[in-house]
């Protein structure tokens, strides 16, 4: 990728899913690289994003990730989080935006887990954490037929240092096997007193794993 010459914004935040790489260029569209047949290629996805958006990129199904199927979570000008989405990489993105509006540039992480069918097109589960004015890290999320819902999580995960971003994890799809329902990896990751912080959700109760030892 490094040879393309390709440039990201001066605020601009990353998010990737493999085989994509989402950043922001210098007029804060939305910009997709993407590895195909192992060449790397540059997408203007079109999309108009808050300067310094934090973005977050999950697959869009089970095993729809290596044809190019995401969901790409990103926050505009009217400071509400919307998700694209599209099927597959030859789809146009088409958005949905929950309706709640999050502090400008609030760091924001996210991950999916499959609602209990391993169909290709089975509904999953999507969970955005992000950090509200006080601090204190809220959590947004579709895990049913209700819609989008937000709630306060539990004072124990902390209160992020500010300027700290937020990472979470899916599991990554490859050809030969697909995303199961299950929360073992549905981990998040943050700075709280500048310790690496990583929290679990089990799907209904968070809990504190501990900080992150870096030697």
């Amino acid at each position: 990728m490094s040879s393309k010459g390709w440039k990201a914004g001066a605020n601009s935040r990353l998010a990737s899913y493999w085989p994509s790489v989402i950043y922001q260029d210098g007029d804060n569209l939305m910009q997709e690289a993407y590895c195909a047949n192992l060449t790397w290629n540059q997408e203007k996805v079109g999309l108009k994003c808050h300067e310094g958006s934090a973005f977050a990129e999950i697959p869009y199904s089970v095993n729809t990730a290596g044809s190019g199927g995401e969901r790409i979570i990103y926050q505009r000008d009217d400071q509400k989080l919307h998700v694209a989405k599209r099927a597959n990489l030859t789809d146009e993105l088409s958005t949905d935006a929950p309706p709640f509006a999050v502090p400008a540039d609030a760091p924001m992480g996210a991950f999916t887990v499959p609602r209990g069918s391993n169909a290709p097109h089975g509904a999953m589960n999507t969970y955005i954490l992000w950090q509200g004015d006080t601090g204190a890290l809220q959590m947004t999320w579709e895990d049913d037929s209700t819609g989008w819902r937000t709630s306060s999580t539990p004072a124990s995960l902390g209160s992020p240092d500010n300027g700290t971003d937020i990472s979470c994890l899916t599991p990554t799809i490859w050809s030969v096997t697909s995303l199961q329902s299950d929360y073992g990896m549905a981990r998040c990751y943050y700075l709280v007193d500048g310790h690496i912080r990583e929290v679990h959700y089990d799907g209904s109760n968070w809990s504190v794993i501990g900080n992150v030892q870096m030697d």
